[in-house]
Parts: structure tokens; sequence; C-alpha cells
């Protein structure tokens, strides 16, 4: 099989994303692209994807998941908190709207990139109108 002229050219202009370093740990702002649901091992979960809206790291992702266990529910209300909006509205009506992340460093545990240095998210938190973080109790 081969791939079309047109394709194979926009195959070659594409960067290589094979070699992301990890973002370094600290607050970002974020927008919402999607969240959809999912079952895991231990049961259902939402699977939330973020972009980056800062210059340097424009466009670069996150996600985060969040369990529809009892003892995680807690998760559910940060994130809704963070969006200010009650618990039952709706995640499509949250797409394009804007929160900071708190991103830490962690060592990749499965997939292609076992053994690298990733990113995960520790804290969804709400962006104030003069676009500083309205809790100012994390390390970051």
């Amino acid at each position: 099989m081969k791939l079309n002229k047109k394709v194979a050219s926009a195959v070659d202009k594409q960067e290589d994303r094979g070699d992301f370093e990890a973002m370094p740990p600290g607050i970002y702002e974020f927008k919402l692209r999607s969240v959809e649901p999912a079952e895991g091992a231990k049961g259902p979960y939402w699977k939330w994807e973020f972009e980056c809206v800062e210059d340097e790291y424009k466009g670069r992702r996150q996600w985060l998941n969040t369990s529809l266990s009892e003892n995680a529910l807690w998760k559910f209300k940060e994130v809704f908190k963070a969006f200010g909006v009650p618990a039952d509205t709706d995640t499509d009506e949250l797409v394009d709207e804007h929160v900071n992340l708190v991103i830490s460093q962690a060592i990749i545990q499965q997939g292609q990139r076992k053994g690298e240095m990733g990113n995960q998210v520790d804290r969804v938190k709400a962006i104030t109108d003069d676009g500083d973080d309205e809790d100012d109790d994390s390390p970051f």
C-alpha cells in the first residue's frame, strides 16, 4: 500500500512528536477540548482532554480521568467548581472554556513511552477575572 502524493507530502511536513519533553511543573491556562465516557477495569470514568493556550506551550494537550466511583467524586467537584458551574452541567457546555491546570512531572508507567518523563494533571483550578488563580495554597 502507498500513500498518495498529497497525503505523503502532508506526512513529511508533520512535526516529529516522538521527542516531546514534559512541560515544567507549574500552573498553566488550558481550554477544555472534550469529555468522553470510558470503562476501566475498576468501573466507569470520564476522560477530559485539555489544550494549553499559553504561548510557550500552545496546543500541548493534557488529560485527566475522573472516576465515577463514590470514593472519587471529590475530583468531579473540583473540576466543576473550577469551571464555576454546578455538577449537573452538561460538559458539552464547557468545551472551549478555560481553567488552570496544576501540572507535575512523573515517569510514564505504560505504553509506548513507558519509562520516559511525562506530565500529569494534579488539580483543576478556576481562573479569576484578573488572571490570577483563586486558590493560592498550591506549592506551584
